[in-house]
Formats: C-alpha cells, sequence, structure tokens
C-alpha cells in the first residue's frame, strides 16, 4: 500500500514538472524569437547570441521533458502493476 502511495506521489510530482517546464519552454522560445526578429532588423549580434542561448536552453528543457515523459510512463506501469 505504501508503494502504491507512493508511486502516486511521484506521477504527480513528474506531471507537475512536466508542466512547468512545458510552459517555460514555450516562454523562452517566444522570447528567444523576438530577440531574434530584433537582432535581424537592428543588426545586433549580442541580441543574437541571447537569442540562441535561449533556444539551447530551451531544446535542453525539452530534453528534460522526454525524460520525465519515459519516467511517467514507467511510474504509470508499475502503478498499472499495482492493481
Amino acid at each position: 500500500m505504501y508503494a502504491l502511495l507512493q508511486n502516486l506521489l511521484l506521477v504527480c510530482l513528474l506531471k507537475r514538472r512536466k508542466l512547468e517546464l512545458l510552459a517555460d519552454t514555450e516562454s523562452f522560445t517566444v522570447s528567444a524569437n523576438q530577440l531574434a526578429k530584433k537582432a535581424e532588423s537592428s543588426r545586433d549580434m549580442s541580441i543574437l547570441v541571447k537569442s540562441n542561448a535561449m533556444h539551447k536552453v530551451s531544446k535542453e528543457m525539452i530534453n528534460e521533458m522526454t525524460e520525465l515523459e519515459k519516467q511517467l510512463a514507467d511510474k504509470l506501469l508499475q502503478q498499472k502493476n499495482f492493481k
């Protein structure tokens, strides 16, 4: 019983983290795209560097989200097997 509750809690935490990452990723991508357009119009390379850094962080968040999805699928399978 304790293992099932522990698994349920972990599933909830993973889902919450995934939603947070999704929101952050969308925000970073929008901001990075805006900076890229601004860099293009002003021909300011420092803004372009910031945009590229934000895109990189966004990709890292997507990779973390993919890993969370795998963990979540494993935990849901474990939960199904408990029943």
